[in-house]
């Protein structure tokens, strides 16, 4: 369900389509197994649970695709720290005398909701989230600086 959303010109703020996100139904990254707890450490674990499972996918599928080439020592990581509750997937090494580091995906966890750090693919972890069971109102969009975040559907902060 998608509505053309008229905006003037001025306003970025509004997305250019309205998706109906409680219609999301559970996808690859949903299991059986995976209970939906009411404490609040069910729940981080289970957040914790989906995170890892949709980046080890998106990385592992990433990495099926790149190509070697030897004149680029350009390798993809994935660092999940569970301590700390940050998961990051990203670009590093050296492309001829220039060096990289880009930052592909980077999520973590604080106060019980997941933070999109960055996403810079065109993979739309936030549908895969909302998919995998993750209600909107524990996704924040910290990409977006605070005062946007109101214009958007899911939680403040």
């Amino acid at each position: 369900m998608m509505k053309k959303i008229t905006t003037n010109q001025q306003d970025d703020l509004l997305p250019e389509y309205n998706f109906d996100y409680t219609k999301a139904r559970p996808n690859r990254f949903t299991t059986t197994s995976e209970k939906r707890g009411n404490s609040a450490m069910d729940k981080l674990e289970q957040y914790r649970n989906i995170v890892k499972k949709i980046l080890t996918e998106y990385y592992e599928m990433s990495n099926n695709q790149t190509s070697k080439n030897s004149e680029f020592e350009v390798s993809e990581r994935l660092a999940i720290d569970e301590n700390r509750d940050q998961y990051i997937w990203f670009r590093f090494g050296w492309e001829d005398k220039k060096q990289i580091q880009h930052i592909i995906i980077y999520l973590t966890l604080k106060n019980g909701k997941v933070w999109v750090e960055e996403d810079a693919t065109d993979l739309c972890i936030v549908d895969d989230l909302l998919s995998a069971g993750i209600p909107q109102n524990d996704i924040i969009l910290g990409f977006h600086h605070p005062s946007k975040r109101v214009f958007t559907e899911f939680a403040k902060a």
